[in-house]
């Protein structure tokens, strides 16, 4: 609930808060890269390894619902920085 009233409180748009109000996309993802990379058997190298997983992500990405509307991500990523003191952010800037 708090997650919800949170995307409330951001302004988040009825369509985009459909998206974001639970987990299952992410929860697809780690599904997907998980079935996929249980069939590796020998990994070379950590680069071998990132590879796999972009692979997977590439997959998973067909399978995810699209946001119809994009610009209300920028509005919620506006919003978002607009929650960040601004000594934290410029401290992140830093980094």
């Amino acid at each position: 609930m708090e997650e919800t009233l949170t995307l409330h409180k951001l302004g988040v748009e009825k369509e985009l808060r459909q998206n974001l109000h639970t987990t299952n996309m992410m929860e697809n993802i780690n599904r997907t890269i998980k079935e996929r990379l249980a069939r590796i058997r020998r990994w070379v190298d950590s680069d071998q390894c990132h590879r796999w997983v972009a692979m997977a992500l590439v997959f998973a990405k067909e399978r995810l619902t699209k946001i119809e509307q994009p610009d209300q991500l920028a509005a919620l990523q506006k919003a978002l920085l607009e929650q960040i003191p601004k000594t934290k952010l410029s401290s992140m800037e830093e980094t």
